[in-house]
């Protein structure tokens, strides 16, 4: 599979790797980054992810991203970025008529969100080409997240 973008054997993918480094797929080798990103793109809620952030962007405000994925894409949000026991409590607060408390209240969807999403997921959109890479990703714990601070940034020469 991996042939198609230039690469034949596990040596040359650990020397694409090596060449990474603390850049990008996207930057250092391109047609890789294309082929994982097409493999992003043909799982449906994937390519439902896109469609919201680019109606969001270019710079995304987490809970703006969380309000429209709520209303649009409930089940991409379900399922993509909320913890097991955070997809039950974000079921319950739209059965109860209060959907607007996931993403207006700050408390209430940094209980629900998987932390992941905000590090490792983030990673792999910038790796993907999906997001710049200066968007900056969140390692710590999520209580301490600050979404104004670190927005996420659509790469826009995809």
């Amino acid at each position: 599979m991996l042939r198609g973008s230039g690469i034949s054997t596990l040596e040359e993918l650990d020397a694409v790797k090596s060449d990474v480094g603390r850049s990008t797929v996207v930057a250092e080798h391109q047609p890789l980054a294309i082929l994982l990103r097409n493999c992003y793109e043909r799982h449906p809620e994937f390519r439902l992810l896109l469609d919201a952030l680019r109606k969001e962007g270019p710079r995304i405000h987490f809970p703006d991203l969380i309000r429209r994925l709520v209303h649009e894409y409930p089940n991409v949000f379900l399922n993509t970025f909320c913890t097991r026991s955070g997809r039950t409590r974000a079921r319950e607060l739209i059965e109860a008529g209060q959907v607007s408390r996931i993403y207006e209240e700050e408390a209430v969807w940094k209980d629900i969100i998987r932390t992941n999403v905000l590090f490792n997921f983030v990673q792999q959109l910038k790796h993907i080409g999906v997001l710049a890479a200066e968007t900056r990703s969140h390692s710590g714990k999520i209580s301490e997240y600050d979404s104004d601070a670190k927005p996420w940034v659509l790469r826009d020469d995809r």
